[in-house]
C-alpha cells in the first residue's frame, strides 16, 4: 500500500439556497464592497489515505464523500488525489 494526499471539495449544487453565503455577501456589501456580486460557501477536507493505487484511493474517497462527507441531495463534491 502507498500513501496518497487528497483534498475533497464540497459545495452546494447550483440552485440550492446558500443562506450563509448570502449573509456574508450582504455583510460585505454593507461595508461598501459593492463589486462583490455573489459569495458561495463550501468546505474542504485534507486527507492522507493508504491505498493500493491512485484509482483505488479515488474510489474509496468518492465513497466516503458520497456516504459521509456530503449530502448528495444538496451538495456536490470533487476529489483530488496525488501521490504523497
Amino acid at each position: 500500500m502507498k500513501d496518497y494526499k487528497a483534498t475533497i471539495y464540497i459545495k452546494r449544487k447550483e440552485g440550492v439556497l446558500d443562506p450563509e453565503g448570502y449573509t456574508i455577501k450582504e455583510a460585505v456589501t454593507n461595508i461598501g464592497h459593492y463589486y462583490i456580486k455573489d459569495i458561495k460557501v463550501g468546505k474542504f477536507y485534507n486527507i492522507v489515505i493508504s491505498a493500493d493505487s491512485l484509482a483505488d484511493a479515488e474510489q474509496k474517497l468518492t465513497w466516503v464523500s458520497e456516504q459521509i462527507l456530503s449530502n448528495p441531495i444538496i451538495e456536490q463534491f470533487k476529489v483530488e488525489v496525488v501521490e504523497d
